[in-house]
């Protein structure tokens, strides 16, 4: 009987999830991402960022499920983010099942990852995160199910998980370090192994799987750029970008180790992971106050939760799983993500929204009077209804146009495309997508900036230039740029492009003599 309890209360969360979203479902291309995928359900092309390397090719595949429902690529890529932010549920349910004692936690961490901003963000724009996010908690739920069983069932689960890891490569190559987990039943099998040559042919076989499936979206893919051959190429390009020059790592950020670990763990995974607000608007005025008292509340569940897991000592098996789900991908984010993007620490949350859940149960248990139970529902009830409300709030400002979109119509508006030059970073992408009739150039060294102009100077009567150029210039060339335009959205929604500003600059003032120094633009997208 629990059993179809659970059953019909689980599909009704899903599908209210899904029904209160889709109408938020996004409708524009609001980052170099977005339009790289968009482009890719028009035209597969990786060699020209259609999208980029490794290709995402069954995020694609999935996209073009959706493609015959939506009016253009960006509504289908949404419309696929909604079903996999809903379908996420299931797995995020047997994953709690697994990991928390009793029903009552299960139900709060399955209310908090309903209510989390930063999903309800995630599943409403054309990235492939959503469908990813949904990848890995399978995954995670398949290996948790492992747990508790051996013998023939645990193999067949490993398998099961070894292909799906495959799979999982092929939607978001970035959750490579979940491989990690396949490590666990693995370590298993050897223990109750009755043979070395028997558990080598068990690895074997659960090798030759994730060989099979991997290859069988792999060799597709490579063979859409002329083999495996220039496609490894392609991705050594791509790695190399990508760690040392505008990929946002630890390695090409700029950034000390410190700034970025306060920046992993403040901003993305508390602010922006648990309350779903950024740091500019955490603590102002009465807002600020509420944002305090929720993180407060959070934290507390979360401390009272790991305190419980100390005291309890749970089974080595669950600690291992435990480490392996959070720690290698925990690294990975940190030294080898861009720092800026709290998609980045998604597969992290659920982890930490399971923490939190196990902590106000435990809360929840202490007192023995009604009045302190009481209490402890009461705080959890105003968490959630803040978490919901503020859900709510970030997809209904997710509809208006994103500012380098805002940017993109202004210059449309106000500027014939005839002997206009723009230019810009990553809003750059933007244009190449609704505005491609517009000349635009990425500037990454005003040496370069210097030298186009000069090339330019006869076919060119206005030169309009972004802040994300603008700043990286000589200082005395900035007071000669004439601000026209200025677009600003939430921070939280549009982390590193949330204020646009557009400049004039008379061509006789931007050709200085240059020092060829280098700047540093915000990073360019890094799926």
């Amino acid at each position: 009987m629990p059993f179809f309890r659970n059953a019909i209360i689980l599909t009704f969360l899903t599908a209210a999830v899904w029904a209160l979203r889709l109408p938020f479902a996004g409708v524009y291309a609001e980052s170099w991402d977005a339009v790289d995928f968009a482009l890719a359900l028009q035209r597969y092309d990786i060699f020209n960022m259609q999208p980029h390397f490794p290709g995402y090719p069954l995020y694609i595949l999935a996209g073009h499920l959706f493609l015959p429902f939506a009016e253009e690529p960006v509504r289908a890529l949404t419309l696929l983010s909604v079903w996999c932010g809903a379908l996420s549920q299931i797995p995020f349910y047997l994953l709690a099942q697994k990991l928390l004692p009793d029903a009552r936690s299960r139900w709060t961490a399955m209310l908090l990852f309903a209510a989390s901003p930063l999903l309800g963000l995630t599943v409403v724009q054309p990235m492939s995160d959503a469908f990813g996010l949904l990848a890995v908690l399978v995954l995670l739920a398949v290996i948790a199910a492992t747990l508790h069983l051996s013998g023939r069932p645990l193999f067949l689960l490993t398998c099961l998980a070894a292909v799906w890891f495959a799979l999982l490569l092929g939607i978001r190559l970035s959750s490579f370090p979940f491989g990690f987990l396949l490590l666990h039943p693995l370590f298993r099998l050897f223990r109750e192994r009755r043979s070395l040559g028997g558990f080598i042919a068990r690895t074997a076989v659960v090798v030759l799987l994730f060989l099979a499936a991997l290859a069988g979206w792999l060799l597709p893919t490579a063979a859409t750029e002329g083999g495996l051959v220039p496609f490894w190429q392609l991705g050594q390009a791509f790695a190399v970008g990508h760690f040392t020059d505008w990929g946002g790592t630890s390695f090409s950020s700029g950034a000390s180790c410190g700034e970025r670990l306060y920046g992993f763990l403040w901003e993305r995974l508390t602010l922006n992971g648990l309350i779903g607000t950024s740091e500019e608007a955490f603590a102002q005025g009465l807002t600020g106050w509420l944002n305090i008292l929720v993180l407060a509340v959070l934290i507390g569940g979360a401390a009272a939760g790991a305190a419980d897991l100390l005291r309890r000592r749970p089974q080595p098996a669950v600690v291992w799983f435990l480490a392996l789900a959070a720690g290698p991908y925990a690294l990975w984010a940190f030294f080898g993500q861009n720092s800026e993007k709290a998609r980045h620490i998604l597969p992290l949350l659920p982890l930490l929204l399971l923490l939190v859940a196990h902590g106000f149960s435990v809360l929840g248990n202490r007192p023995r009077r009604f009045a302190g139970k009481a209490a402890v529902c009461m705080l959890f009830a105003g968490v959630l209804a803040v978490l919901t409300v503020r859900q709510a709030a970030v997809l209904q400002r997710h509809l208006d146009p994103p500012p380098a979109l805002q940017l993109v119509r202004f210059v449309e508006s106000r500027y014939p495309p005839e002997g206009t030059l723009l230019y810009t970073w990553e809003e750059e992408r933007l244009f190449d997508y609704y505005a491609p009739a517009y000349e635009t150039e990425r500037v990454r060294r005003f040496a370069y900036f210097a030298q186009s102009l000069t090339l330019h100077a006869s076919t060119v009567s206005r030169v309009l230039v972004t802040n994300a150029v603008l700043d990286g210039f000589p200082p005395e060339l900035r007071p000669a740029a004439k601000e026209v335009a200025r677009f600003s959205a939430d921070p939280f929604l549009y982390p590193t492009y949330h204020t646009v500003i557009l400049y004039e600059l008379p061509t006789q003032g931007a050709q200085q003599p240059t020092d060829g120094s280098r700047r540093r633009p915000p990073a360019l997208p890094n799926g």
